[in-house]
């Protein structure tokens, strides 16, 4: 399968006409403007997604222009198999290497099927659910095998045959390394995916699998995804196997599907912690508040992430939140967004145990996109000696996006409240009204009456 063939994993097929048909509850739709409610999902076509909402009952097309997510709630689950495969796109698998020819990469996955991968699209593949951590994410001009024993083997990958990874080296030696024996393998520095700008679609599944593609389609009363692989290659996905469809590209772009065209990172002591996305600094799910985070980008700082911004794309609007891991107890973070290296926004030594408000920024014309965490201190300054360094320096921003229209403020709650008047003072009726007691006006220049003084 062809590269072309992954990004075609999600065929659209067209729907000619809508009818009522039995839906797949228990789905919450979130619209463009970020405001959301329970559904129940019908089909998807060209037109858009057709749901059904409670207090309604007829089936309501939302078109792709308003649409950006529907899910069924966020998944602790970690993408089964004895591995899990990193691209470049920031999507993973879970599963095994098959075998590695033409510069293609088997995998077979429990969730997918077996594919073929371009290998400038693999990042990295780890045993287990292990993070990726610092190693994975270092310009590198050369593949890399970490053994559990802690030792590495550096060349190119060119071979996967018979449960054994083959490195050649620089001198030209071909080195069999038994796959059983390695903990991580890391790819030369992924290319970056091209961006068409064009729709397409991010679909979490149960087993934490997530993978991207230019297109989704569900046909009336089905319960199973179409999925096109290749000239012809067509499976199902079963829905049931679904928690997350997302739209990427549409009127919203999440920061954390765009790969930044820089990546500025100091750790604080010998352990590090690279920029995650859609997990947090560990490599966990991000969690503030109780609440559990598809999207965001989890750092330690010092780090600074940096996107190109194109103004023919019509984003208008950067939004986004912020919270310390919900592991800090003590820590401290500056946080600054900035246009053009120009801040725009920023809170000083932000403290655990809170979420900031909902952050709208005017994008204007500017050309770059930065989302920086400082440890604290003298953010203005790269003499690490007047920063604040703390181990407990991490944050995770939320949901962090571009929006091609800027969302109305929230009203909040509406509230009677109710006419004031003058109180109403009810005289007795065997009772005179008493005449009001004489004011005491003091002449400016006299001296106030002494405390307790009598009056009149």
């Amino acid at each position: 399968m062809s590269l072309r063939s992954f990004l075609l994993f999600f065929s659209v097929l067209s729907v000619s006409s809508v009818v009522q048909t039995r839906a797949d509850d228990g789905w919450t739709l979130t619209t463009a403007d970020f405001k959301s409610r329970p559904a129940s999902l019908q089909a998807i076509s060209d037109a858009g997604v057709t749901l059904a909402f409670q207090a309604q009952g007829d089936s309501t097309v939302i078109p792709w222009d308003k649409f950006l997510q529907l899910d069924r709630g966020a998944s602790t689950a970690q993408p089964k198999g004895a591995w899990t495969l990193h691209l470049a796109t920031g999507d993973r698998l879970g599963g095994e290497p098959v075998s590695l020819a033409n510069d293609s990469l088997a995998w077979r996955s429990p969730a997918a099927g077996e594919l073929a991968i371009p290998l400038k699209e693999v990042r990295a593949f780890v045993r287990g659910q292990d993070p990726l951590g610092a190693a994975a994410t270092a310009d590198r001009t050369e593949d890399a095998v970490l053994l559990s024993n802690g030792d590495n083997v550096k060349g190119i990958l060119t071979g996967i045959e018979n449960g054994k990874l083959i490195i050649k080296q620089a001198s030209g030696d071909a080195i069999p390394v038994d796959l059983g024996a390695a903990s991580k393998v890391l790819l030369a520095a992924a290319g970056k995916p091209e961006s068409t700008g064009k729709r397409s679609f991010r679909v979490i599944l149960s087993d934490g699998s997530a993978l991207s593609a230019p297109a989704v389609a569900l046909a009336h009363n089905a319960t199973d995804l179409t999925l096109t692989l290749g000239a012809g290659d067509q499976r199902k996905l079963a829905l049931a196997q679904i928690t997350r469809i997302e739209q990427l590209n549409g009127p919203v772009s999440w920061l954390s599907a765009r790969v930044p065209d820089q990546s500025v990172y100091h750790p604080m002591l010998d352990v590090g912690y690279p920029p995650q996305m859609d997990r947090n600094y560990r490599g966990d799910r991000i969690r503030a508040n109780n609440r559990d985070y598809a999207r965001g980008i989890g750092v330690h700082a010092y780090a600074k992430l940096t996107w190109s911004l194109d103004p023919a794309d019509g984003f208008k609007v950067l939004r986004t939140q912020y919270a310390l891991n919900d592991d800090v107890t003590k820590g401290r973070v500056t946080v600054r967004i900035l246009l053009d290296d120009k801040v725009v926004h920023e809170a000083k030594d932000f403290a655990p145990g809170k979420i900031s408000p909902v952050v709208l920024i005017d994008l204007g014309s500017a050309k770059t996109l930065s989302l920086e965490a400082h440890p604290g201190g003298d953010p203005t300054t790269d003499d690490r000696t007047k920063w604040a360094i703390d181990t407990q320096a991490r944050l995770n921003w939320l949901e962090p996006a571009l929006l091609k229209e800027k969302p109305a403020p929230d009203p909040g709650p509406k509230v009677e409240t109710p006419k004031v008047g003058p109180p109403k003072v009810e005289t007795p009726k065997d009772e005179a009204p008493k005449p009001d007691a004489p004011k005491t006006v003091t002449p400016p220049n006299d001296p106030a009456p002494a405390p307790g003084a009598a009056e009149g």
